[in-house]
Protein backbone atom coordinates (compact mmCIF):
# COMPACT_ATOMS: atom_id res chain seq x y z
CA UNK A 1 0.00 0.00 0.00
CA UNK A 2 1.15 3.28 -1.11
CA UNK A 3 0.71 7.28 -1.22
CA UNK A 4 -1.99 6.37 -4.05
CA UNK A 5 -3.79 3.58 -2.11
CA UNK A 6 -4.14 6.59 0.79
CA UNK A 7 -5.18 9.17 -1.49
CA UNK A 8 -7.81 6.50 -3.56
CA UNK A 9 -9.30 5.70 -0.27
CA UNK A 10 -9.93 9.07 1.20
CA UNK A 11 -11.01 10.70 -2.10
CA UNK A 12 -13.76 7.54 -2.07
CA UNK A 13 -14.71 6.63 1.41
CA UNK A 14 -13.45 8.95 3.86
CA UNK A 15 -17.15 10.99 4.23
CA UNK A 16 -18.71 7.67 4.75
CA UNK A 17 -15.87 6.07 7.30
CA UNK A 18 -16.86 9.63 9.72
CA UNK A 19 -20.10 9.08 9.42
CA UNK A 20 -19.72 5.57 11.35
CA UNK A 21 -17.15 6.54 13.53
CA UNK A 22 -19.97 9.84 14.38
CA UNK A 23 -22.71 6.61 14.71
CA UNK A 24 -20.45 4.69 16.26
CA UNK A 25 -19.83 7.28 19.59
CA UNK A 26 -23.20 8.68 19.48
CA UNK A 27 -22.23 11.81 18.35
CA UNK A 28 -20.27 13.17 21.16
CA UNK A 29 -16.65 12.63 19.42
CA UNK A 30 -15.17 14.57 16.10
CA UNK A 31 -15.41 11.44 13.74
CA UNK A 32 -13.47 13.78 11.26
CA UNK A 33 -10.75 14.03 13.68
CA UNK A 34 -10.31 10.26 14.20
CA UNK A 35 -10.60 9.39 10.50
CA UNK A 36 -7.20 11.89 10.25
CA UNK A 37 -5.47 9.92 13.13
CA UNK A 38 -6.11 7.01 11.46
CA UNK A 39 -4.86 7.96 8.00
CA UNK A 40 -1.47 9.54 9.59
CA UNK A 41 -1.32 6.14 11.57
CA UNK A 42 -1.61 4.13 8.06
CA UNK A 43 0.89 7.18 6.51
CA UNK A 44 2.96 6.23 9.37
CA UNK A 45 2.56 2.39 8.83
CA UNK A 46 3.65 2.48 5.30
CA UNK A 47 6.89 4.38 5.64
CA UNK A 48 7.96 2.00 8.29
CA UNK A 49 7.29 -0.68 5.75
CA UNK A 50 4.61 -2.41 7.81
CA UNK A 51 2.07 -3.61 5.42
CA UNK A 52 -1.42 -2.96 5.76
CA UNK A 53 -3.44 -5.77 4.14
CA UNK A 54 -6.54 -4.48 4.22
CA UNK A 55 -6.66 -0.75 4.77
CA UNK A 56 -10.60 -0.34 5.00
CA UNK A 57 -11.13 -2.09 8.22
CA UNK A 58 -7.56 -1.50 9.57
CA UNK A 59 -8.92 2.52 9.31
CA UNK A 60 -12.34 1.89 10.22
CA UNK A 61 -10.95 0.01 13.89
CA UNK A 62 -8.40 2.77 14.27
CA UNK A 63 -10.70 5.89 13.87
CA UNK A 64 -13.16 4.19 16.12
CA UNK A 65 -10.63 3.23 18.89
CA UNK A 66 -8.79 7.11 18.09
CA UNK A 67 -12.69 8.20 18.30
CA UNK A 68 -12.50 6.50 22.28
CA UNK A 69 -9.73 7.63 23.42
CA UNK A 70 -10.77 11.39 22.55
CA UNK A 71 -14.05 11.00 24.34
CA UNK A 72 -12.18 9.14 27.12
CA UNK A 73 -10.35 12.30 27.46
CA UNK A 74 -12.93 14.80 27.28
CA UNK A 75 -15.30 12.79 30.46
CA UNK A 76 -12.05 12.97 32.34
CA UNK A 77 -11.16 17.06 31.75
CA UNK A 78 -15.07 17.30 32.63
CA UNK A 79 -14.53 15.47 35.77
CA UNK A 80 -11.63 17.50 36.87
CA UNK A 81 -13.27 20.79 35.80
CA UNK A 82 -16.61 19.46 38.36
CA UNK A 83 -14.11 18.51 40.92
CA UNK A 84 -12.89 22.34 40.94
CA UNK A 85 -16.62 23.66 40.53
CA UNK A 86 -15.80 25.43 37.53
CA UNK A 87 -17.32 23.08 34.87
CA UNK A 88 -20.88 24.38 33.16
CA UNK A 89 -22.36 21.56 31.22
CA UNK A 90 -22.89 22.14 27.16
CA UNK A 91 -25.41 23.81 25.36
CA UNK A 92 -26.90 20.77 23.74
CA UNK A 93 -28.35 21.90 20.48
CA UNK A 94 -29.39 18.80 18.67
CA UNK A 95 -29.47 16.26 21.36
CA UNK A 96 -32.84 14.49 19.85
CA UNK A 97 -31.27 13.02 16.76
CA UNK A 98 -29.04 10.75 18.99
CA UNK A 99 -31.96 9.74 21.08
CA UNK A 100 -32.17 6.86 18.66
CA UNK A 101 -28.14 5.52 18.40
CA UNK A 102 -28.73 5.49 22.70
CA UNK A 103 -31.53 3.15 22.80
CA UNK A 104 -29.82 0.82 19.73
CA UNK A 105 -26.46 0.98 21.58
CA UNK A 106 -28.41 0.06 25.05
CA UNK A 107 -29.96 -2.45 23.29
CA UNK A 108 -26.75 -3.82 21.72
CA UNK A 109 -25.24 -4.04 25.19
CA UNK A 110 -28.12 -6.21 26.66
CA UNK A 111 -27.06 -8.86 23.60
CA UNK A 112 -25.14 -11.92 24.79
CA UNK A 113 -21.20 -11.28 24.30
CA UNK A 114 -20.57 -12.90 20.83
CA UNK A 115 -23.90 -11.49 19.08
CA UNK A 116 -22.97 -7.97 20.48
CA UNK A 117 -18.76 -8.55 19.28
CA UNK A 118 -20.41 -9.94 15.93
CA UNK A 119 -23.13 -7.50 15.74
CA UNK A 120 -20.30 -3.83 16.73
CA UNK A 121 -17.48 -5.64 14.50
CA UNK A 122 -20.03 -6.13 11.24
CA UNK A 123 -22.40 -2.84 11.44
CA UNK A 124 -20.13 -0.04 12.94
CA UNK A 125 -16.87 -1.40 12.20
CA UNK A 126 -17.90 -2.34 8.66
CA UNK A 127 -15.95 -5.22 8.11
CA UNK A 128 -17.08 -8.49 6.58
CA UNK A 129 -18.27 -11.26 7.55
CA UNK A 130 -15.06 -13.50 6.41
CA UNK A 131 -13.20 -10.79 8.35
CA UNK A 132 -15.25 -11.23 11.35
CA UNK A 133 -14.76 -15.06 10.87
CA UNK A 134 -11.02 -14.63 10.68
CA UNK A 135 -10.75 -12.39 13.37
CA UNK A 136 -12.47 -14.46 15.82
CA UNK A 137 -10.84 -17.83 14.75
CA UNK A 138 -14.79 -19.10 13.77
CA UNK A 139 -16.59 -20.01 10.75
CA UNK A 140 -18.36 -17.80 8.41
CA UNK A 141 -21.41 -19.82 9.04
CA UNK A 142 -20.89 -19.27 12.68
CA UNK A 143 -20.73 -15.38 12.26
CA UNK A 144 -23.66 -15.43 10.15
CA UNK A 145 -25.79 -17.95 12.15
CA UNK A 146 -24.97 -15.40 15.31
CA UNK A 147 -26.00 -11.79 13.16
CA UNK A 148 -29.08 -13.69 12.28
CA UNK A 149 -29.98 -14.13 16.34
CA UNK A 150 -28.44 -10.66 17.06
CA UNK A 151 -31.19 -8.49 14.51
CA UNK A 152 -33.81 -10.87 15.54
CA UNK A 153 -33.32 -10.25 19.15
CA UNK A 154 -32.93 -6.46 18.61
CA UNK A 155 -36.07 -6.65 16.17
CA UNK A 156 -38.50 -7.44 19.24
CA UNK A 157 -36.71 -5.20 21.71
CA UNK A 158 -36.49 -2.06 19.88
CA UNK A 159 -39.34 -0.10 19.01
CA UNK A 160 -40.26 1.32 15.34
CA UNK A 161 -39.33 4.35 14.90
CA UNK A 162 -41.63 5.13 12.59
CA UNK A 163 -44.21 4.99 16.06
CA UNK A 164 -44.96 7.69 18.73
CA UNK A 165 -43.24 7.11 21.89
CA UNK A 166 -44.95 9.18 23.74
CA UNK A 167 -48.16 6.75 23.29
CA UNK A 168 -46.42 4.37 24.52
CA UNK A 169 -47.66 3.19 28.19
CA UNK A 170 -44.61 2.96 30.82
CA UNK A 171 -42.42 0.00 30.64
CA UNK A 172 -43.95 -1.31 27.21
CA UNK A 173 -42.66 -1.31 24.02
CA UNK A 174 -44.05 -2.52 20.73
CA UNK A 175 -41.97 -5.10 18.21
CA UNK A 176 -42.64 -7.57 15.98
CA UNK A 177 -41.70 -8.12 12.38
CA UNK A 178 -44.48 -5.60 11.46
CA UNK A 179 -44.69 -3.20 14.34
CA UNK A 180 -46.31 -0.39 12.40
CA UNK A 181 -49.04 -2.26 11.56
CA UNK A 182 -50.61 -2.28 15.27
CA UNK A 183 -51.26 -0.10 18.26
CA UNK A 184 -50.97 -1.21 22.05
CA UNK A 185 -53.00 1.20 24.04
CA UNK A 186 -55.15 1.19 27.43
CA UNK A 187 -59.03 0.74 27.26
CA UNK A 188 -61.64 2.53 29.51
CA UNK A 189 -62.98 -1.12 30.06
CA UNK A 190 -61.93 -3.06 32.96
CA UNK A 191 -62.18 -6.82 34.44
CA UNK A 192 -62.36 -7.80 37.86
CA UNK A 193 -61.68 -4.09 38.47
CA UNK A 194 -58.30 -4.22 36.65
CA UNK A 195 -57.63 -2.26 33.57
CA UNK A 196 -57.88 -3.92 30.04
CA UNK A 197 -55.46 -3.11 27.13
CA UNK A 198 -55.71 -3.85 23.83
CA UNK A 199 -53.62 -4.81 20.83
CA UNK A 200 -55.20 -3.74 17.44
CA UNK A 201 -54.13 -4.25 13.81
CA UNK A 202 -54.35 -1.44 11.95
CA UNK A 203 -53.14 -2.31 8.80
CA UNK A 204 -55.93 -3.16 6.05
CA UNK A 205 -53.33 -6.06 4.56
CA UNK A 206 -51.28 -6.66 7.62
CA UNK A 207 -48.04 -8.62 6.55
CA UNK A 208 -46.62 -9.75 10.07
CA UNK A 209 -46.99 -9.65 13.27
CA UNK A 210 -46.41 -7.22 16.36
CA UNK A 211 -46.04 -7.49 19.97
CA UNK A 212 -46.38 -5.54 23.37
CA UNK A 213 -43.35 -6.52 25.64
CA UNK A 214 -41.04 -6.21 28.02
CA UNK A 215 -37.10 -7.58 29.04
CA UNK A 216 -35.67 -7.54 32.63
CA UNK A 217 -32.51 -9.02 33.31
CA UNK A 218 -32.93 -12.75 34.83
CA UNK A 219 -30.56 -12.04 37.57
CA UNK A 220 -33.47 -12.47 40.04
CA UNK A 221 -34.91 -15.92 38.76
CA UNK A 222 -32.16 -17.77 37.81
CA UNK A 223 -32.54 -21.19 38.93
CA UNK A 224 -35.94 -20.93 39.38
CA UNK A 225 -39.38 -21.69 37.60
CA UNK A 226 -41.32 -18.58 36.85
CA UNK A 227 -44.93 -18.10 35.20
CA UNK A 228 -46.18 -15.98 33.08
CA UNK A 229 -50.47 -15.53 32.94
CA UNK A 230 -53.38 -13.54 31.98
CA UNK A 231 -56.73 -13.23 30.42
CA UNK A 232 -56.96 -12.52 27.08
CA UNK A 233 -60.03 -11.96 24.66
CA UNK A 234 -60.13 -12.26 21.10
CA UNK A 235 -61.73 -9.46 18.53
CA UNK A 236 -62.38 -11.05 14.77
CA UNK A 237 -58.26 -12.29 15.31
CA UNK A 238 -57.21 -13.25 11.63
CA UNK A 239 -54.19 -15.12 12.19
CA UNK A 240 -53.98 -15.42 16.16
CA UNK A 241 -53.04 -14.04 19.61
CA UNK A 242 -51.11 -15.25 22.61
CA UNK A 243 -48.84 -15.04 25.37
CA UNK A 244 -45.04 -15.18 25.20
CA UNK A 245 -42.21 -15.96 27.15
CA UNK A 246 -38.52 -16.32 26.48
CA UNK A 247 -35.50 -16.88 28.31
CA UNK A 248 -32.14 -15.75 26.78
CA UNK A 249 -28.73 -17.22 27.73
CA UNK A 250 -25.15 -15.88 25.92
CA UNK A 251 -25.60 -18.08 23.71
CA UNK A 252 -28.80 -17.62 22.57
CA UNK A 253 -32.74 -18.76 23.45
CA UNK A 254 -32.36 -21.17 26.30
CA UNK A 255 -36.12 -21.43 26.67
CA UNK A 256 -39.43 -20.77 24.79
CA UNK A 257 -42.90 -20.54 24.55
CA UNK A 258 -45.81 -18.46 22.25
CA UNK A 259 -48.77 -20.52 22.91
CA UNK A 260 -48.80 -20.94 19.03
CA UNK A 261 -50.50 -24.46 19.60
CA UNK A 262 -52.89 -23.11 22.34
CA UNK A 263 -53.50 -19.90 21.06
CA UNK A 264 -56.52 -17.48 20.51
CA UNK A 265 -57.98 -17.35 17.37
CA UNK A 266 -61.37 -15.16 15.90
CA UNK A 267 -63.97 -14.11 18.26
CA UNK A 268 -63.87 -15.54 21.78
CA UNK A 269 -64.96 -14.47 25.10
CA UNK A 270 -62.36 -13.94 28.06
CA UNK A 271 -60.15 -16.92 28.67
CA UNK A 272 -57.18 -17.39 31.17
CA UNK A 273 -53.93 -18.50 29.56
CA UNK A 274 -50.59 -19.17 31.43
CA UNK A 275 -46.88 -19.83 30.27
CA UNK A 276 -44.51 -21.71 32.79
CA UNK A 277 -40.46 -22.67 32.29
CA UNK A 278 -37.84 -22.93 33.88
CA UNK A 279 -34.81 -20.15 33.93
CA UNK A 280 -32.07 -21.71 33.45
CA UNK A 281 -28.54 -21.11 35.74
CA UNK A 282 -26.87 -19.34 32.23
CA UNK A 283 -29.50 -16.75 31.62
CA UNK A 284 -29.18 -13.34 31.39
CA UNK A 285 -32.34 -11.78 29.97
CA UNK A 286 -36.15 -12.67 30.43
CA UNK A 287 -38.49 -11.23 27.81
CA UNK A 288 -42.29 -11.88 27.97
CA UNK A 289 -45.56 -10.34 26.51
CA UNK A 290 -48.23 -10.51 24.11
CA UNK A 291 -48.74 -10.79 20.28
CA UNK A 292 -51.07 -10.43 17.47
CA UNK A 293 -50.49 -12.00 14.05
CA UNK A 294 -52.98 -10.79 11.44
CA UNK A 295 -55.70 -8.47 11.52
CA UNK A 296 -59.05 -8.00 14.48
CA UNK A 297 -57.43 -7.27 18.04
CA UNK A 298 -56.62 -8.84 21.36
CA UNK A 299 -57.77 -7.57 24.53
CA UNK A 300 -55.53 -8.38 27.66
CA UNK A 301 -56.06 -8.05 31.48
CA UNK A 302 -54.73 -9.02 34.69
CA UNK A 303 -51.56 -10.10 33.63
CA UNK A 304 -48.95 -11.48 36.47
CA UNK A 305 -45.73 -12.51 36.40
CA UNK A 306 -44.62 -14.67 39.27
CA UNK A 307 -42.29 -17.67 40.95
CA UNK A 308 -43.34 -20.91 40.51
CA UNK A 309 -42.80 -24.58 42.58
CA UNK A 310 -41.34 -27.57 40.63
CA UNK A 311 -45.12 -28.96 41.22
CA UNK A 312 -46.19 -26.52 38.44
CA UNK A 313 -45.40 -28.19 35.24
CA UNK A 314 -43.58 -26.52 32.50
CA UNK A 315 -45.21 -25.54 29.54
CA UNK A 316 -42.91 -25.89 26.76
CA UNK A 317 -43.50 -28.45 24.31
CA UNK A 318 -40.68 -31.20 24.38
CA UNK A 319 -40.66 -33.97 22.09
CA UNK A 320 -38.92 -37.04 22.57
CA UNK A 321 -39.70 -38.26 18.77
CA UNK A 322 -39.57 -36.55 15.73
CA UNK A 323 -43.00 -36.14 13.19
CA UNK A 324 -44.19 -35.68 10.53
CA UNK A 325 -41.27 -36.91 8.68
CA UNK A 326 -43.26 -38.00 5.68
CA UNK A 327 -44.54 -34.31 5.84
CA UNK A 328 -48.40 -35.89 5.36
CA UNK A 329 -49.70 -33.37 7.92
Amino acid sequence: MGAEDLESWVSGQFAGAVRRVQVQLGGWADGEDAVQEALVRAWLSTERGTPIDSLSPWISTVAHNAGLDELRRRRREEAALRRAALYVPPVVVDASRFSRLDEVAEAVEELPPRQAQVLVLHYYSDLSVADIASRLGISVSTVKSTLHRARATLATVLPHPSRDRSARMNGWNIAGSHPPEYSFDKTAESLGGKTIARLRCTADAPQGFGTAMQTIAADEHVGCRIRFAGSLRGDDVGGWAALWLRIDGPNGVEAFDNMQDRAVRGTTGWVSVEIVLDVAPQARAIAFGVLLSGAGAVDISGLTFEKVGTDVPTTAQTRTEPVNLDFSS
